[in-house]
């Protein structure tokens, strides 16, 4: 192991112990899947969206800490964790941005988030929140996730338990989580009734 440490590599070149600590890594990350999660639907995830469940069942228990997010951004291998948190967020008081805060921001480009169900939902939660009708909502949930049909089921287990983990938080006028879970269980709802 130490010869194998300490050889030398070229660029990008890994050697028998950086795949062992990427094996690590990895079997680590499968044993977070967050209460609420199944573990079929947690393998289909993105690292963003792995991060963001995480945190909101992290957030739904009362942590914080901005540390955390910062450790679990690594763990997850999520480049651009900022993109998903409060713009308010600081050493003690961080949390996730909603749905409602985001709005049609991070829909296109390259952050990691574009093209997940994730990001689909929460737009669609801010749709709902802003009374666009149910089936124009489902409409573009389907063209902002192409992959909505053949995973209808893990959208509406993906939205129940974001409502879950939301209702335990306490809502203020800057941070409408009660709106969200209730936005969320509508989508939840209407997608079923499909």
């Amino acid at each position: 192991m130490i010869f194998e440490a300490k050889a030398p590599k070229k660029d990008k070149e890994k050697g028998i112990v950086d795949e062992l600590i990427e094996f690590a890594e990895m079997t680590a990350v499968q044993f977070l899947v967050p209460n609420g999660i199944r573990k079929e639907d947690w393998k289909k995830l993105q690292p963003i969206e792995r991060f963001y469940c995480k945190m909101a069942e992290l957030e739904a228990k009362g942590e914080k800490s901005l540390d955390n997010y910062q450790r679990f951004s690594k763990a997850f291998k999520v480049k651009f964790a900022d993109q998903v948190l409060s713009d308010k967020s600081k050493a003690n008081a961080a949390r996730l941005k909603l749905g409602l805060e985001m709005k049609s921001s991070l829909m296109s480009g390259s952050y990691e988030i574009v093209n997940t169900p994730l990001r689909a939902i929460l737009y669609a939660s801010y749709e709902i929140e802003n009374g666009v009708d149910i089936t124009d909502v489902i409409s573009h949930l389907a063209d902002n996730y192409p992959e909505f049909i053949a995973n209808k089921e893990l959208v509406v287990n993906f939205c129940r338990y974001l409502s879950e983990m939301r209702k335990s938080l306490k809502a203020t006028a800057n941070f409408p989580v009660d709106k969200e879970a209730s936005n969320l269980s509508i989508l939840s709802e209407a997608i079923q009734r499909m």
